[in-house]
């Protein structure tokens, strides 16, 4: 990053080098970047400890290191001074994620892309507070139990990511009151029954849980593109066959997470959305 060419870092507010072979620990100084909103590094092979300059960036809305080596631990002190914060993305790294439960963030995040991190066995508490939250990514983070606050703080999320964790539990009675249009919690330790869901619905992933009884029989959403409801117990009908039929051409795999050309993110957060998608998270 020293050869950057010379300017006046002061000045620049953008900074993205995503997907790029970029190697090595990031400078320990990097001019003043006191402008600075946007910093995207993902997709690289950094490693090396997150330099105390990333944590001064008062002005900072999008922090996106995902998919690298970088190592070391991040609490709430070094989060402190991103009040402006609504965009995280630490996901896929090396990174310990270590906050006090009781820890009130001074950020509302919009999005937060925490996969394939050791951030378990319980759900995040200082995520509490971030009612704003629209896309919320934590599959395979070791979390086996999820507080019943959740399912009202991300009641208006657009979109649910816990596959891969052992989450056990029942699926909540309200979720038919949920603003998510894409819901993926396959491979956990869910039972009980399915409930009815949102009509806003699209895209549900619930397979490879231990869900039981019958499929509801008056699920209206009419936007469903994707049903999967393998490796369950699952008995009965499938009441509505009919409406499925004429809906779902094909249940497809999810590729990219979801169809970001279609999001109701705010547009400066799709480019960096589509950096990484899992099929599986590792």
């Amino acid at each position: 990053m020293e050869r950057l060419p010379n300017c006046r870092w002061n000045k620049l507010q953008m900074l993205d080098l995503s997907l790029n072979n970029i190697s090595g620990e990031l400078p320990n100084q990097l001019g003043t970047l006191s402008n600075l909103t946007y910093l995207v590094l993902s997709g690289n092979k950094l490693t090396g400890k997150i330099p105390s300059w990333v944590w001064a960036l008062r002005k900072l809305f999008i922090l996106e290191l995902r998919g690298s080596k970088i190592s070391g631990i991040v609490n709430e002190d070094h989060l402190n001074s991103l009040a402006d914060l609504e965009f995280l993305g630490l996901g896929s790294t090396l990174l310990q994620i270590k906050i006090r439960p009781d820890w009130i963030p001074p950020f509302k995040l919009q999005t937060v892309l925490l996969e394939s991190m050791q951030l378990g066995p319980e759900f995040p508490s200082w995520l509490k507070s971030q009612t704003s939250i629209k896309l919320l990514s934590m599959a395979n983070s070791s979390i086996n139990a999820i507080p019943d606050w959740f399912w009202v703080v991300f009641s208006r999320a657009d979109f649910l990511d816990l596959r891969y964790n052992q989450i056990s539990g029942t699926l909540p009675a309200t979720s038919e009151f949920m603003a998510a249009n894409t819901l993926l919690l396959s491979n956990n330790r869910f039972s009980g029954t399915i409930p009815k869901f949102s009509r806003n619905i699209s895209y549900i992933d619930i397979s490879s849980n231990s869900l039981s009884g019958t499929l509801p029989s008056d699920l209206e959403a009419p936007q469903l593109t994707g049903l999967l409801l393998y490796n369950n117990s699952i008995s009965g009908t499938i009441p509505f066959l009919a409406v499925l039929i004429r809906k779902i051409a094909s249940i497809r795999p999810i590729c990219k997470h979801a169809d970001w050309r279609s999001s109701k993110l705010p547009r400066r957060f799709l480019p960096i959305h589509a950096l990484f998608g899992y099929s599986k998270p590792k």
